[in-house]
């Protein structure tokens, strides 16, 4: 097993010695068999160990036995007690995403290149059937690859009895997690219900199983090829948002997988594919675990729906501002300067405007836009005015000095803030976005 190991991680293009390994150990016989590898081969590793606090006094003994591990090998050792949800809900899905937030933290925080899980061919056999069941399309059966951005399964080789017989051969310690022999949960019920059931009714039936997954995987290597033809013809991509031009796209004999193909990897399913593909309204929003996205005029535009970080940049003087993914260009302009038609914005000043600062919008805001002869409007019902759809809100920057809104950020100067003869002090201000 040790010599597949190795093998595998080298056929995988997994990770190499040179490379720092943060690896993810329950206390499980899984998770500390893929720990015992990894030590002896003397691969560069931490370990980090999530509590649960679902089992009482079972889960901190789990805590003990790594830490001890950790320990007596010399290891660095990372910790984290995983927060009661405040709300009822899928426990299963609520834990999975804190597990990889707080790892993905404690990877970058201790520059380590890769996270590394004990995930197993018996793992994937019960996603794939899970999946199945689920109606899932070919990528959500080979969900689990061995590769997936910064996480790394180099167990997924081997099946379960191939693991235990390793721990049973070098005496790995190991805990037993009670809750996985009870059915509470769907993958529960696939392990212990619904697997040995297969098995009673044909022996070959996993192995046939894990057979057409590796036919899957190489008739996924060939849809790969295509879907990036797919996304090169039919969307475009930015640091900002992904466009796809559904009234091309719907010209295609198959375009409904083509969009589900393409949205997979954003997280959308075959049944809001559906909805976008038939939708005509303006402004109809659908959501995914991580991402926005929105029908405008024939496109779909997607974008991050992760939390908007909070700006308040401070502008001493003009120059050039990188703020999140946008590019400001301010400029102080020379009086004999002419204002040129090239989607910048003009704001104007009766005396040296510096410093100012730009913000994201917050609850209560509003402004004089111009062309309203001075009448103040709020900046929901401004934006409401425009048209904009929800992404288009988030991208929103505020031009502010001590006192007010000066312009709202590619769209408005304020009528306070309008160039004139009077006025001494002109900035000019475009924004882009930075290049993917």
């Amino acid at each position: 097993m040790q010599e597949r190991f190795l093998s595998y991680i080298k056929q995988e293009n997994l990770f190499g010695l040179e490379d720092k390994l943060l690896c993810a150990v329950s206390g499980g016989i899984d998770s500390m068999v893929l720990l015992h590898l990894l030590t002896h081969h003397h691969f560069n590793i931490g370990v980090a160990h999530i509590n649960h606090h679902k089992r009482g006094k079972e889960s901190d003994l789990d805590e003990v036995l790594v830490s001890a591990y950790c320990k007596e090998h010399g290891l660095p050792f990372y910790q984290y007690s995983l927060p009661i949800p405040e709300k009822k809900g899928n426990f299963q899905k609520y834990a999975r995403t804190q597990r990889y937030e707080w790892l993905r933290t404690v990877a970058k925080e201790n520059n380590y290149r890769y996270i590394l899980t004990a995930h197993h061919l018996d793992d994937v056999l019960e996603t794939m059937l899970m999946n199945q069941m689920r109606g899932s399309g070919l990528h959500g059966l080979l969900s689990l690859k061995a590769k997936n951005l910064d996480i790394r399964r180099p167990l997924l080789c081997f099946d379960k009895q191939e693991i235990v017989d390793y721990a049973r051969l070098y005496n790995v310690p190991y805990r037993e997690d009670s809750s996985n022999l009870q059915n509470d949960y769907e993958r529960n019920k696939v392990r212990n219900l619904l697997i040995p059931l297969m098995h009673q009714v044909d022996e070959r039936s996993v192995k046939g199983l894990y057979h057409s997954l590796e036919i899957l995987r190489k008739e996924a290597t060939i849809l790969d090829k295509l879907k990036q033809e797919w996304k090169s013809k039919y969307s475009l991509e930015t640091s900002a948002s992904t466009t796809i031009n559904l009234k091309d796209l719907k010209l295609e004999s198959q375009h409904d997988y083509i969009l589900y193909s393409v949205l997979f990897d954003f997280g959308f399913n075959s049944t809001q594919c559906e909805e976008m593909l038939n939708s005509i309204q303006i402004g109809a929003f659908w959501k995914s675990e991580n991402y926005m996205a929105v029908m405008k005029d024939g496109q779909l535009s997607l974008h991050s729906s992760s939390h908007v970080e909070k700006i308040n940049q401070q502008i001493p003087l003009d120059g050039r501002y990188i703020i999140d993914n946008k590019i400001l260009d301010i400029r102080l302009l020379d009086k004999k300067e002419n204002l040129e038609s090239d989607g910048s914005i003009y704001v104007a000043f009766d005396r040296f405007p510096f410093p100012l600062k730009i913000r994201n919008k917050e609850d209560g805001d509003s402004f004089r836009p111009s062309g309203m002869q001075g009448k103040s409007q709020s900046l929901k019902k401004f934006m409401n005015g425009l048209k904009l759809d929800r992404i288009e809100k988030t991208q929103i920057l505020l031009l502010c000095n001590d006192k007010e809104i000066c312009a709202v950020i590619p769209y408005r100067v304020s009528e306070n803030y309008l160039v004139n003869e009077k006025r001494e002090f002109v900035l000019k201000i475009k924004l882009s976005f930075m290049s993917s």
